[in-house]
């Protein structure tokens, strides 16, 4: 009788541990599909969800394509720099700091090659010192 019994529970848990591996495939079944759960929840329960049919489709993507216009890379990137300097701009705003306050930068080491120059000796060469 205990035997019986050993094997009911060990029955019991493998019956179990596959139902939970079941439900765990078809979560990352629905994942796949990039289908929410309420979606499969509606259709258990007789609700019919309405389908767009394919010329309806056709018909969205036609309308978008009127909308946006397709642009070549060089729009794009004008776009993005000029999206990027009203950016700027707003956050200049936002700061109080106005385009004719702006503070002076310093000139990037590429206007002054010589001065460049002189810094790569002195980091090569520690032990020199340049004639300033």
């Amino acid at each position: 009788m205990e035997v019986v019994n050993a094997y009911y529970l060990y029955l019991c848990i493998i019956i179990t541990l596959f139902s939970g591996r079941f439900l765990a495939r078809e979560k990352a079944e629905l994942r796949k599909r990039k289908r929410p759960v309420l979606e499969k929840y509606v259709k258990s329960k007789s609700i019919k969800l309405p389908k767009v049919g394919q010329n309806e489709l056709q018909t969205i993507t036609d309308a978008k394509q009127e909308t946006e216009p397709i642009l070549t890379k060089a729009q794009k990137k004008k776009l993005q720099i000029e999206y990027q300097k009203q950016f700027i701009q707003r956050q200049r705003t936002k700061e109080g700091i106005n385009a004719s306050q702006e503070k002076k930068v310093n000139p990037p080491l590429a206007i002054y090659p010589q001065e460049f120059a002189k810094t790569n000796k002195l980091r090569r060469n520690p032990g020199t010192q340049s004639s300033q």
